[in-house]
């Protein structure tokens, strides 16, 4: 859990210099719910799959491939995404 250690550090530091709802949140999120999922830790990585989701569907396009990165994640974690 080294890995995630250093992630939520980083998150924490993005979230103090860009804000809570930045772009630069967002990626570090959805990368926390890939070593989630990884770790074969699906809740935990949909709670950080839909922070991340939250935040890019104020920056990008419902159609562009940061939002389909995200929402694909989310149904292989187990859920339905409502369009």
């Amino acid at each position: 859990m080294k890995m995630l250690d250093l992630m939520f550090d980083t998150l924490y530091k993005q979230e103090k210099q860009y804000g809570e709802d930045s772009v630069e949140v967002a990626k570090t999120c959805f990368l926390i719910g890939v070593v989630f999922m990884d770790e074969n830790l699906p809740d935990s990585a949909m709670k950080y799959f839909k922070r991340s989701l939250e935040i890019r569907i104020n920056y990008f396009m419902p159609d562009s491939k940061e939002i389909l990165e995200v929402t694909n994640a989310i149904r292989a974690a187990g859920e339905e995404i409502d369009k």
